[in-house]
């Protein structure tokens, strides 16, 4: 689940466009904006190579010597050449200051780039949060997902002028995300008190068939190849991989559906659901055509 940090980063252009604006915006002020070329040292050194790199190291990847968190210097420095990269990018954006296409890339990967590093050096901070919880009706994916966002909030709004450090600010606003998330789960419980959905389980036997079980799986390959369902890309894939289409005989698991698609299991489900009621529908239409 740490691909979702990934994915945050590696947006398409448009909306990576959209989100520096919106982080240029909300940036946080410090002092020392006001002696620009200390804050120039600071990114001089770590494009020359002379600043240390934190890289977070999953457990269980063989190495036990894990790279050491940055200190309270390091972590400062950090966060003052983030939030002055967003500082220049919002005075270029609001036209309090003139800057050319290569100057305004420029402070964009520089605000980027230190954005990744600092998520990457407290990325164990949201593995920690969760050993600390015990929630037996939420997976532990949706759990490191939502911290893993609430760390991302933390590190635009965190100000280090305050003097306390980084991990004092994002352990309890993920642990909040933690609290806001288990509320969702109990309202949907509440709303659909349902613990086990026998027509998700046997989904290809809740109708009854008109046709033989060869035909029948011709009829579904047709409709699923020709689309006669009005099927979309992701409930076409979701079914196929479900059901062993057009793949090895293998019919795969939900939860490696879910990985795959970048969706917690019960969405995949739903989505499921949905498409065979649809290709139930076209085999009706088909049957009686026929």
């Amino acid at each position: 689940m740490i691909s979702n940090i990934t994915e945050v980063m590696e947006t398409p252009r448009e909306a990576q466009n959209d989100e520096v604006a919106q982080l240029a915006k909300n940036c946080v002020y410090h002092s020392s904006f006001a002696a620009p070329a200390s804050i120039e040292s600071l990114y001089s050194a770590g494009e020359a190579g002379a600043g240390r790199t934190f890289t977070w190291i999953p457990e269980g990847q063989g190495s036990h010597a894990r790279q050491a968190a940055p200190s309270a210097d390091e972590e400062k420095d950090l966060f003052v050449k983030y939030n002055y990269a967003r500082w220049m990018l919002n005075n270029i954006h609001t036209g309090r200051r003139f800057a050319d296409d290569d100057e305004v890339e420029l402070w964009r990967r520089r605000l980027l780039d230190t954005r990744s590093q600092i998520v990457q050096a407290n990325m164990a901070l949201v593995l920690a949060m969760v050993k600390r919880v015990r929630f037996p009706n939420v997976e532990l994916d949706e759990l490191v997902s939502e911290g893993s966002m609430a760390l991302l909030r933390s590190v635009d709004k965190f100000d280090v002028s305050r003097g306390y450090r980084f991990s004092t600010y994002s352990c309890r606003s993920i642990l909040q995300s933690f609290g806001r998330l288990i509320q969702k789960e109990a309202q949907h419980k509440r709303r659909f008190p349902v613990q086990y959905d026998t027509e998700l389980e046997t989904v290809d036997q809740a109708y009854t068939p008109t046709v033989d079980a060869p035909n029948r799986k011709e009829l579904v390959r047709t409709i699923l190849t020709e689309n006669l369902a009005d099927l979309t890309v992701l409930e076409q894939n979701i079914v196929k991989q479900r059901f062993a289409i057009d793949s090895p005989p293998q019919n795969r698991k939900m939860k490696t559906i879910a990985e795959q698609c970048g969706y917690s299991t019960r969405r995949v489900r739903q989505i499921l659901k949905k498409a065979l009621q649809k290709i139930q529908n076209a085999m009706q239409v088909c049957t009686e055509a026929a």
